[in-house]
C-alpha cells in the first residue's frame, strides 16, 4: 500500500525537463525512432568497413548484411 501511495505522490509532482511526463508519448516515440536509426547507420557503416577492409570472416558478415537488405 505504501508503494501505491508513493506512486500517487510522485505522479502529482511536477517533473523537471528531460523526465518522462504523461502525454509526452509522441516525443518518446520520436526519440526511440531517432536512436534506432542512429544505431542502424552506425552498424551499416561498420558493415561497409568490413566489406572494404575486412578479413574473410568480416567480408562474409558484410555480404550477409547486404543480402538481407535487398
Amino acid at each position: 500500500m505504501e508503494t501505491f501511495e508513493a506512486y500517487q505522490a510522485r505522479s502529482a509532482m511536477h517533473s523537471l525537463p528531460g523526465y518522462y511526463r504523461p502525454g509526452n508519448d509522441v516525443n518518446i516515440v520520436k526519440f526511440y525512432a531517432g536512436r534506432s536509426m542512429a544505431l542502424y547507420r552506425s552498424f551499416a557503416k561498420r558493415m561497409a568497413n568490413y566489406e572494404q577492409n575486412g578479413d574473410a570472416r568480416q567480408k562474409h558478415i558484410a555480404k550477409l548484411f547486404t543480402d538481407a537488405n535487398k
